[in-house]
């Protein structure tokens, strides 16, 4: 299924998010919602010369925070609840392995205890 998103990382970030445990994808063909116990922890898309995610942050917050001033504008903003809006041209410089990271911190935000402690073990 990752083959419905043009850009690698968003391949890259489609599988790993279906790697976690109980984890169900919806929507269109272009935007994906990704939930664990029917919360969400994030959303992909993708439009011509954008890609696009929505993650929860605790914990990087303050890293994410710093980019938003750091970045363009819009290409990174944190909003109310402490979801972070990522907007970047494909290709970007940002980092697959930041984004990586970000995914699963917003999984074991919205998982349950019993789920994020199978990603410890």
């Amino acid at each position: 299924m990752s083959d419905r998103f043009s850009d690698p990382t968003l391949q890259q970030l489609h599988h790993e998010a279906l790697a976690l445990p109980e984890v169900v994808e919806t929507g269109a063909c272009v935007k994906r919602s990704f939930k664990v116990t029917k919360k969400s922890f994030l959303f992909l898309g993708e439009k011509p010369g954008e890609i696009n995610l929505m993650v929860k942050l605790s914990p990087s917050l303050p890293q994410a925070e710093a980019l938003s001033s750091e970045r363009p504008a819009g290409q990174v903003a944190v909003g109310k609840n402490r979801w972070v809006t990522v907007k970047l041209p494909p290709g970007d410089t940002l980092g697959a392995e930041l984004l990586r990271g970000w995914v699963r911190e917003s999984y074991q935000q919205q998982a349950p205890k019993r789920l994020t402690a199978l990603l410890e073990g």
